[in-house]
């Protein structure tokens, strides 16, 4: 056995010198833990944290939940109809014959 090594064993009369150092940094944590909880300020706050927001005016954002000011659009005379069909159906008849141009040039 070296000198610098203890027994596997504890021999009568001797103790272990891991088992007080272990009892000593278990109560050094305690006292420490002890210690921290001496301080004045509490650790649980008592109420919510206080924020500081600005107040804003309750018109400052726009309302998104209803309707908008204005409301919905008049409806369409049947002459607007009909020339906004018109001009659908000649805007989709025109991409239509610029698609087949396009098509029959590149095949």
């Amino acid at each position: 056995m070296t000198p610098f090594s203890s027994p596997p064993f504890p021999t009568p009369g001797r103790r272990p010198a891991g088992r007080g150092f272990c009892a000593l940094a278990f109560l050094g944590l305690v006292a420490l833990g002890l210690a921290g909880c001496a301080g004045s300020e509490n650790l649980i706050p008592s109420g919510p944290p206080q924020t500081h927001v600005p107040v804003a005016a309750g018109d400052a954002f726009p309302n998104l939940s209803g309707p908008q000011d204005g409301g919905r659009r008049p409806t369409l005379s049947p002459e607007e109809r009909s020339r906004l069909e018109r001009d659908l159906d000649s805007t989709a008849k025109e991409r239509q014959r610029r698609l087949r141009e396009k098509l029959e040039s590149d095949g």
